[in-house]
């Protein structure tokens, strides 16, 4: 804020020395006056609406006092719904992802993620469930026994049906491909 030097008596004709011992001593209203005036009002205005909706309340009679808590219940029930509402769509997608071989977390997140229309999250979740399902199933593709069976497509289940085949090299072949069922292990 700059000093208003036409307000200083006779500040043209004075010397430097007077012009700075004249500008030392100037005092200037830094609005502090109406600061605190501003801040007494904002405070009494306040009071005066806190007072008037005391009043108000306590003017109120029980009818509207009985509309405005039905109406706040009625609001508070509404809020209730829709949160079942939300949460019976997570579960049900919950559901869903389970069965189709998603873990508990990853569900959880991609139910919610559905259910608030948040297709993003939803899109980068099965992108990791298609991650992990392929890494499980080649895993498992690894780890089969492929050793050919020697043309013989058949499975028997029972020991009793093999040993029912007529064909002796038949027979051999079943008994072979089955041998958990003769008590001999797989080689």
């Amino acid at each position: 804020m700059k000093i208003d030097t036409t307000t200083i008596e006779g500040y043209e004709s004075m010397t430097a020395e007077e012009k700075l011992a004249a500008l030392e001593g100037f005092e200037y209203d830094d609005g502090a006056d109406e600061i605190a005036r501003l801040k007494a009002a904002n405070t009494k205005a306040s009071k005066e609406a806190a007072e008037w909706k005391h009043k108000h309340n306590a003017l109120l009679d029980d009818d509207e006092k009985k509309q405005q808590e039905a109406a706040e219940k009625q609001q508070q029930m509404e809020q209730e719904l829709e949160t079942l509402r939300r949460e019976k769509k997570e579960s049900a997608y919950k559901a869903k992802l389970l069965s189709d071989g998603y873990d508990d977390e990853l569900a959880q997140s991609s139910a919610e993620a559905l259910a608030s229309g948040d297709l993003d999250t939803f899109f980068k979740n099965q992108k990791k469930f298609i991650e992990v399902h392929d890494k499980e199933y080649k895993k498992k593709l690894m780890n089969q026994d492929l050793k050919p069976d020697g043309g013989n497509s058949k499975q028997y289940k029972t020991k009793d049906e093999i040993m029912k085949i007529r064909d002796p090299q038949e027979r051999q072949a079943a008994i072979a491909s089955n041998p958990e069922l003769f008590g001999y292990q797989k080689e």
